[in-house]
């Protein structure tokens, strides 16, 4: 089966084309011979790739033995690099566990989580609920996060660190002097909060830097059985963690939803689960939430429509303070 031509739309590799050009183009050209060579590398059976993927296939696949595991395919590039350095020290610590990977290939073997329904699907039947199994999943990370003293492994100090991302303000600034679609008082504000916010860092750890409701599985039966997937990998402050998942799911703030309202409910039980300190998480999830915005329109401009919800929540969760 061609599955470049079978398995996902046009929008994806038109998607991977812009991200990525001529390096996405020769990948989606190659994806049939990398199956082919994971599957014999790997001893794998595997089956249709898991729909509306955004810039990255997952496949679920049999290995020897019967045992039920997923492959994930990307271009290769550090991303993907620092995401299996993340697993394996992460161990499967309340997240997912890495089998395996091939960076040539830009290949992860990954166990299979079934059943595999995101925690989005809770929140848009009780948001309470899912903020609280979204809070003990921040925990669980944060601890398997924790960098160890001097036992620091070599691979960790590949990881990014979360100062580098204010690079993007920066980038944001001198494409648009004039203050373009987000507006000159709320880069600079966000830039100077972000600097801020990075020098009083007195203890950082290993971040995910995207937890949010569709990365958070259910992985079992019991109200426990949720783990995490995707981490980006970067290190600094894990209260950053708070942005991401104070703006998923889009559809847990459908109408007659009061969006400050809801975003302080969820601050709240974010707080009383981890015990962060308040005024500090709700600085980096609004700081975060611009971030999202610029990094928005650097994929999207000139069209930047797409920042309207980052800029919508930045505004709920300066509200909800």
């Amino acid at each position: 089966m061609d599955v470049t031509q079978s398995a996902w739309s046009e929008v994806f590799r038109s998607r991977m084309r812009s991200a990525f050009g001529e390096a996405g183009q020769k990948w989606l050209s190659e994806i049939d011979r990398i199956l082919s060579e994971c599957a014999s590398h790997w001893g794998l059976s595997i089956g249709d790739a898991y729909p509306n993927p955004s810039y990255q296939l997952v496949f679920p696949c049999v290995g020897r033995a019967g045992r039920r595991l997923a492959l994930k395919l990307g271009v290769p590039r550090d991303e993907l690099r620092d995401e299996a350095i993340v697993l394996r020290y992460w161990s499967g610590r309340g997240t997912v566990k890495i089998i395996d990977d091939n960076q040539r290939l830009g290949a992860l073997l990954l166990e299979r989580i079934d059943p595999g329904s995101q925690l989005a699907d809770v929140a848009s039947d009780n948001d309470d609920s899912a903020t609280e199994i979204g809070a003990t999943a921040f925990m669980r990370v944060a601890a398997a996060g924790i960098i160890r003293g001097d036992a620091q492994p070599t691979d960790l100090r590949l990881l990014p660190s979360l100062a580098t991302w204010a690079d993007a303000f920066r980038r944001y600034s001198e494409r648009f002097p004039d203050g373009g679609p987000i507006g000159s008082a709320a880069i600079a504000r966000a830039s100077t909060m972000f600097r801020a916010l990075t020098s009083s860092t007195t203890s950082v750890g290993i971040l995910h830097g995207d937890l949010h409701h569709h990365n958070i599985l259910r992985s079992g039966p019991s109200d426990d059985d949720w783990v995490v997937i995707d981490p980006k990998g970067i290190i600094g402050d894990q209260t950053f963690e708070a942005g991401a998942f104070l703006r998923n799911p889009v559809a847990a703030f459908g109408s007659g939803i009061d969006g400050v309202a809801r975003t302080r409910r969820r601050i709240d039980i974010l707080i009383a689960i981890t015990g962060n300190d308040r005024e500090r998480m709700i600085d980096w999830a609004w700081v975060g939430t611009v971030l999202s915005a610029v990094w928005c329109v650097e994929e999207d401009a000139p069209d930047s429509s797409s920042i309207a919800w980052p800029m919508a929540v930045s505004g709920w969760i300066d509200a909800a303070r």
